[in-house]
């Protein structure tokens, strides 16, 4: 089918461009107007092969599925003593993300405990519809991609979820609420509408409803804070690149995905200091949440060759810019990056997983740096995350001061999965196989607030039946499982107080 396109439109070409040439020498009489009228025919024709030209998928930046290899530089870490600590890791942070996973297929447990302490309630969709691309994304590029039923198991659920919340409008159903005339529908931000339909791209599974769900993304006004933004660029990207959609959507993609670019690049530029950029908070998260999630929505943008090279420089120079700034902002080199930054003197405060798991892969999308400084940049990178292993386990269960907005949760281990996949760590299926049958046991754990000790033997005893991991990351792995496990149950007794 490709092919045939390509043979159609360059015989196109050809044909107007011999066409032109013979209407020239036919009337020489038209001078100017001859080259003028050929000049136009050819910009015709180029625009034509633009709109109904399909993108080779060789082109796409950094979207689904990665295969690091084919446009990152290699940094050979096989032969290095960092490698098998970070399997070890990876490992971990694939498990506890599944944990995270919701029933509806979503995620995350965490997510949910965090809105219903903040009042904010639990969505029909039972998880964050904007938040879970990362996670999906993420497990996606370090999973064997031939294995199908590890996909199903991952992916069944959540598109049967997105099916039922999805609007014939396009929109996502967040609830009902209680009118004067019975129940009133209450839909989703686009944020998550736009996170819905990017969940049904990187699945794979398009229907006429994500169709229509697109037309609503192209027209809605209403995306007041970066990571709106950041989500609906993401989607439109990966839009542009699917061949589901209609030429002319894509067309219509490309161009309100530039105008969200340039407003973006606006916006950064009215802050009060670079690591202040895009630091929009919502009622049950932090600036530093949506700061870093809309990072990792942009920065496929800094590969994709449709974006003019003046836009892709501006981003770079902006998500640089934000990167440093928080590396500087960190208590020393060894340490996470910050959770807070102070608005008096730009200072960091306390520690941040997400980021700090995120960055080497954040700059391995950079192209200017040498050969040399970008391996040696990565490697710091990544030598502050391995010198925290046990805190990157740990530290997402767990909120500061009580102050239960710091929650981090799947963000971490997602970013995390994803910087390994940037290394070249890959999960077999002999390994998937193993983790889905511990979590699936973990999951039968019940908790009981009197009875902690209880539950910790049980994960103990699963742990130690199946064996996965080192014995230095025990220790913070029963942790956050049981802060997992307790989330879970805390969600599922207010779940049952609404029904």
């Amino acid at each position: 089918m490709e092919s045939f396109k390509f043979t159609l439109s360059l015989l196109i070409s050809i044909f107007a461009i011999v066409g032109g040439i013979i209407l020239f020498l036919q009337n020489p009489l038209l001078e100017y107007k001859g080259l003028i009228l050929l000049a136009t025919i050819l910009v015709v024709v180029f625009a034509v092969k633009f709109i109904v030209g399909t993108i080779e998928p060789s082109k796409s930046p950094i979207l689904i599925r990665t295969n690091f290899s084919s446009f990152l530089p290699k940094i050979n870490l096989k032969d290095k003593p960092e490698f098998e600590k970070l399997c070890d890791l990876t490992k971990c942070a694939f498990t506890l993300l599944l944990l995270e996973q919701t029933e509806s297929g979503t995620w995350s447990n965490s997510y949910l405990y965090r809105r219903i302490i903040s009042n904010e309630g639990i969505p029909l969709s039972k998880g964050s519809l904007t938040g879970t691309p990362l996670a999906l994304f993420s497990i996606l590029s370090l999973i064997d991609k031939d294995d199908h039923d590890f996909i199903e198991y991952l992916t069944g659920n959540l598109t049967e979820t997105l099916n039922k919340v999805i609007q014939p409008d396009g929109q996502y159903l967040r609830r009902y609420t209680i009118g004067q005339v019975g129940r009133v529908p209450e839909m989703e931000p686009p944020r998550h509408t736009a996170g819905g339909l990017l969940c049904a791209i990187i699945i794979g599974d398009i229907t006429e409803l994500d169709k229509v769900c697109l037309k609503f993304l192209l027209d809605v006004k209403a995306l007041p804070d970066a990571w709106d933004k950041g989500i609906v660029i993401r989607t439109l990207t990966s839009v542009i690149y699917d061949n589901h959609f209609s030429s002319i959507d894509r067309l219509k993609s490309y161009r309100r995905r530039n105008r969200l670019i340039n407003l973006l690049i606006e916006e950064a530029k009215f802050a009060k200091h670079q690591s202040l950029i895009w630091s929009h908070p919502y009622e049950y998260g932090k600036d530093i949440n949506n700061q870093w999630a809309t990072i990792w929505a942009l920065y496929p943008l800094i590969s994709d060759k449709l974006l003019s090279s003046q836009k892709r420089r501006a981003l770079q120079k902006i998500l640089k810019n934000l990167i440093k700034s928080h590396i500087a902002a960190s208590l020393d080199k060894s340490s996470l990056l910050p959770a807070e930054i102070v608005i008096e003197n730009f200072q960091g405060k306390g520690e941040y997983v997400f980021s700090t798991a995120l960055t080497p892969t954040i700059l391995h999308a950079f192209e200017n740096y040498s050969v040399s400084e970008h391996e040696q940049t990565s490697l710091n990178a990544l030598n502050r995350i391995l010198s925290n292993a046990k805190k990157i386990i740990k530290n997402p269960t767990q909120s500061p001061n009580q102050d239960i907005k710091s929650l981090e949760g799947y963000f971490a281990w997602a970013g995390m999965c994803l910087t390994s996949a940037s290394f070249g760590i890959a999960i077999d299926k002999t390994s998937t196989k193993l983790i889905v049958k511990l979590v699936k046991e973990l999951r039968s754990i019940k908790v009981d607030s009197s009875l902690d000790e209880n539950m910790n033997i049980q994960i103990e005893k699963y742990l130690q039946k199946y064996n996965i991991f080192s014995d230095e990351f025990i220790d913070p792995l029963k942790i956050s499982i049981g802060n997992l496990l307790q989330y879970r149950d805390a969600v599922q007794a207010e779940e049952y107080k609404l029904s």
